[in-house]
């Protein structure tokens, strides 16, 4: 597998889990379409683009379908281009049947090589397969839609207190998003509004600006 991660796909990695209990979402999960993260609470998915033809040319194909890159390889690499190229190698690893004869036993392993301008960064691939999400997504009719700009959304979310509950209210497209969060330092909880931005949700224009 070969494809480009570009700084938007990368920063998917700032979704990743911290649970140990659930290793498999400690990384991205990467495919030849799309990049996709979850931790539990929250899932992210995002398309890939095209590689050009001559990367492709490059390497045969490894067969490989999917890997899951450790997030924290991933918010090693820095630049505008970073490839990720999937590599089968052997790794040694201690042999638990015979730890006492201090053996190791070679392991077919997957290794993620991302290489930029000046670095490259290698982490093997989280073992187990990544949770499938396809039917968390139920098909209903829209009611309504807003957008909001992301830039102020974190702007917003930066002057919010950590782990605290947060209530959205929309009243209609062209309404502020009005919110309520819990405040741990008091009774009284904290209110503010997002104002809405003009969208044309028939073009795909809205995506990048309006």
């Amino acid at each position: 597998m070969k494809v480009q991660l570009s700084p938007t796909v990368r920063v998917l990695a700032n979704g990743a889990s911290s649970d140990e209990n659930r290793p498999t979402l400690s990384g991205v999960n990467f495919t030849k379409e799309e990049a996709i993260v979850a931790d539990g609470f929250m899932l992210v998915i995002k398309r890939l683009p095209s590689p050009e033809m001559k990367l492709m040319e490059e390497l045969p194909d490894d067969g490989i379908q999917s890997v899951i890159v450790p997030a924290d390889a991933l918010k090693a690499c820095k630049g505008e281009k970073v490839e990720l190229q999937t590599i089968e190698c052997l790794r040694e690893i201690a042999s638990i049947e015979l730890l006492k004869a201090d053996a190791t036993v070679s392991v077919n392993k997957i290794v993620a090589r991302m290489t930029g301008g000046d670095f490259v960064v290698e982490a093997d691939a989280i073992q187990g397969t990544y949770p499938d999400w396809s039917n968390l997504f139920t098909p209903s009719s829209i009611r309504a839609q807003i957008a909001v700009n992301t830039k102020i959304l974190k702007k917003l979310l930066k002057t919010l207190p950590d782990d605290s509950m947060l209530r959205l209210r929309v009243s209609d497209s062209d309404k502020p998003i009005e919110f309520q969060c819990i405040d741990p330092d008091g009774d009284i909880p904290i209110n503010g509004l997002v104002m809405p931005l003009n969208a044309n949700w028939l073009d795909v224009q809205w995506r990048t600006k309006e």
